[in-house]
């Protein structure tokens, strides 16, 4: 029964993660119904944390991220397998904070720090087909006691401007953050009561002057130059997730568990 439970929730998080990539789709591409293969994509880029970081594989091209933090495919995989994109290059890394630093490390392999890095490497010359993708860090600051939403907003202020001033065209996405405070594992966290109390607003607050930031900077950067847009991750999660009949943690175990549409 354990390893028929397991089957049933690895179909449940694929599903959700199917639901979640059509949403973003759709926002990539304005026809309502569309074939995800009629989006041009020319090259993919990803930076962000745990939610996107593929692991750190070994291949002829650059390496980035520490692990996959699933037992599949993450997001970005499978939208570079749904867009069909020529080039894939994920930059994120488990543990980065929306600024330089890491859960585990000090200035070192945060969401900032991974797009320094790249356009300090090779400014992004992208072409009109390429997609940048910013998962915007700021869980795991607000996870590690950070109650300041405004430090987070600065951090990814700052970020969008050195993306913005590196990107000759393409589509730059930002997507928001997920209020996670009533995650079932929240609830066992150390000082997880604490984090919860602080984590609604918070989020609530830094994806308000998200939608306000992408605003801001579409009206200084000409969409010709690049397309800034704003991806709703956390609406299109709960909607993803909400057919759950289950709040407990572990309910893989127990066969009443289920996923309905």
């Amino acid at each position: 029964m354990f390893s028929n439970d397991r089957i049933k929730l690895q179909n449940m998080f694929f599903s959700c993660f199917i639901i979640i990539l059509y949403f973003f789709v759709e926002s990539i591409h304005t026809v309502v119904h569309h074939n995800p293969h009629t989006v041009p994509c020319a090259m993919l880029v990803v930076f962000g944390d745990g939610l996107s970081d593929d692991g750190a594989e070994v291949s002829i091209h650059e390496s980035h991220g520490f692990l996959r933090n699933s037992n599949g495919p993450i997001w970005p995989e499978y939208l570079n397998r749904m867009l069909a994109c020529d080039k894939y290059q994920n930059y994120a890394y488990s543990g980065a904070r929306s600024g330089l630093s890491n859960f585990y490390f000090e200035n070192w392999s945060g969401v900032q720090w991974q797009i320094e890095q790249y356009t300090g490497r090779r400014p992004l010359r992208a072409d009109k087909d390429s997609i940048v993708i910013l998962q915007t860090g700021g869980l795991i600051d607000l996870f590690s006691g950070e109650t300041n939403a405004t430090s987070i907003i600065n951090n990814l202020k700052k970020s969008l401007e050195i993306l913005s001033e590196n990107i000759n065209r393409g589509i730059l996405i930002l997507m928001n953050l997920p209020d996670l405070s009533s995650a079932p594992g929240l609830k066992f966290a150390e000082d997880g009561p604490v984090i919860r109390d602080n984590f609604a607003v918070s989020i609530a607050q830094i994806n308000t002057q998200i939608r306000s930031l992408v605003l801001e900077f579409s009206r200084i950067n000409p969409r010709e130059k690049v397309d800034i847009r704003h991806f709703d991750l956390n609406s299109a999660m709960f909607r993803a997730i909400s057919p759950l009949n289950s709040t407990e943690p572990f309910s893989y175990q127990k066969p009443e568990t289920r996923f309905d549409f």
